[in-house]
């Protein structure tokens, strides 16, 4: 398995108990009406699904996770349990966004751009696949799986998994990019960065069965001179890309790229969600529990009506956890270095969590420079932007690490960020996710759920103040998630951490 990572992702409690899965149900929201997904041959290699454990989750090669792989605008693409129409997700995937660094000395210099992978508006969506997608459980797939698919970072995987195919009961492998000038609406010019996704999912230890790992590694690919990605495992592939980069955008956009690439400069990257939990998307809340670095969803009634067709079955739902829909979650379990030269200095950490809402008080960002803003959390009223929930205190977000949370149900998103990341030409950060779904705590918070009800998640406890002898304390939310209590600052750090937090059993 992975290291450190995996081993504390299985711990974090409640939200722990199953998966997703992949049905043609109706979604009553999604994107903007009118947004178009690219056309997709369905016979071409580049759909598929991560659907080994509970959890089924469509994907694509262009980057989109837990998308219908259709290409519907909507129908949604995480269901759970598998084999239910029971829908949470609709689409998810990464974000990036940065500065070109200012001394590259070319025309780009100075340029805030970025690229949505998965764009909740689905107007502005950068990536362009690479690869197919490949799949451990298709005995094809796996006698020809790709070279630069086995399994090479011994930062990331214990030493007996290196030189492996799959180390998981399903992995999933896809590579993509932004780099297709052709793809460019909302920016100025692409970034120029290239993904490796790979996905995760088994079905033990006990709650593992309800999660899938994503690990996403991202890396500047603006240089054409191979001697930038000498020493890299897959250098020749890397400096075939970064020339291809460069022939397509030179002559796009008439400039002339440096040989060796530019760095990318204060750079941020979030995993984002459209979750839609149930088909009636828009009475959804999104709140984070920051012990956990998760962000998650949830329909706001705690109810669903037997005529609606969903499943609620044991023994997932059973005592101590209520037979009514749950929640889907993203866990951080490993976020960019701080400097990928030195790995002591550790990691960013969450820098934000935020909601957006499908064209409410809180916008999804309508372009790259302003998607910048949002993950960094440098909002600007003058450029449009709308505030930031305020914390408590009146905190600002870069205190908080938290921006905007709706208190009234709607059609949400909800995206993690970290930053500020210095990319230079060959360079790369990895993201490490647990998509994870779990059904609610039968405690009193949820008693009196009803098609009327409605349990609204309040600003998220903070961390640093929810260690004993400070003012706050546990959230309603957090108690349904399965947070029971605080055991105390046992490490000292000034902070409740992840193994600091009592939860419900399984």
């Amino acid at each position: 398995m992975l290291k450190v990572w995996v081993r504390n992702g299985i711990r974090i409690g409640g939200l722990l108990l199953a998966g997703a899965v992949l049905v043609a149900a109706p979604a009553l929201a999604g994107p903007r009406p009118g947004a178009q997904r690219r056309t997709l041959n369905l016979f071409a290699g580049i759909l598929g699904r991560q659907n080994a454990n509970q959890f089924d989750c469509g994907l694509n090669a262009f980057g989109e996770v837990c998308v219908d792989p259709n290409g519907s605008t909507t129908v949604g693409g995480g269901f759970w349990p598998k084999g239910t129409p029971d829908q949470y997700v609709f689409n998810s995937g990464m974000q990036l966004a940065g500065i070109v660094d200012p001394a590259s000395g070319f025309t780009w210099a100075g340029d805030t751009v970025g690229a949505f992978f998965f764009d909740p508006k689905g107007t502005t969506v950068h990536g362009d696949k690479l690869s197919l997608v490949w799949s451990s459980i298709n005995k094809s797939d796996l006698d020809n799986w790709p070279r630069d698919a086995y399994v090479s970072d011994t930062s990331l995987y214990n030493h007996v998994l290196i030189g492996k195919k799959a180390v998981s009961q399903q992995d999933s492998w896809i590579q993509y990019w932004d780099g297709n000038p052709a793809n460019n609406s909302g920016r100025k010019h692409p970034l120029g960065v290239l993904i490796t996704q790979r996905g995760m999912a088994w079905n033990f230890p006990t709650g593992n069965e309800a999660i899938i790992y994503y690990i996403y590694t991202f890396t500047n690919v603006t240089a054409k001179n191979a001697s930038v990605y000498a020493g890299l495992p897959d250098a020749d592939t890397l400096a075939s890309i970064g020339t291809r980069f460069q022939t397509l955008n030179e002559t796009a956009f008439g400039v002339a790229i440096p040989d060796t690439g530019y760095t990318i400069t204060n750079m941020y990257a979030a995993f984002a969600m459209d979750a839609d939990v149930t088909d009636e998307a828009r009475k959804n809340y999104t709140s984070a529990f920051l012990p956990f670095n998760m962000g998650f969803a949830y329909k706001g009634t705690f109810f669903e009506a037997a005529s609606s067709g969903y499943k609620f079955l044991p023994p997932i739902f059973s005592a101590p956890f209520a037979q009514t829909v749950g929640f889907v979650g993203v866990k951080y379990l490993k976020s960019p270095l701080k400097d990928p030269t030195n790995r002591a200095l550790g990691e960013v950490g969450l820098t934000m969590y935020s909601a957006t809402i499908n064209g409410g008080q809180f916008d999804d960002a309508q372009n790259t420079v302003q998607l910048w803003r949002y993950l960094s959390a440098k909002l600007s009223a003058a450029a449009g932007d709308a505030p930031c929930s305020t914390g408590p205190n009146g905190a600002p977000p870069s205190v908080t690490h938290v921006c905007y949370v709706p208190q009234a149900t709607d059609d949400i998103r909800f995206f993690q960020s970290s930053g500020p990341l210095t990319l230079k030409p060959g360079q790369s950060q990895t993201i490490v996710v647990a998509y994870i779904a779990a059904a609610p705590v039968d405690g009193p918070q949820i008693a009196g759920r009803s098609g009327s009800f409605d349990l609204k998640p309040a600003f998220p406890a903070l961390d640093s103040a929810l260690v004993p002898g400070h003012s706050d304390t546990l959230r309603s939310i957090d108690h349904v998630i399965g947070a029971t209590s605080i055991v105390g600052d046992t490490n000292g750090n000034g902070k409740i951490d992840q193994f600091e937090v009592n939860t419900t059993p399984r």
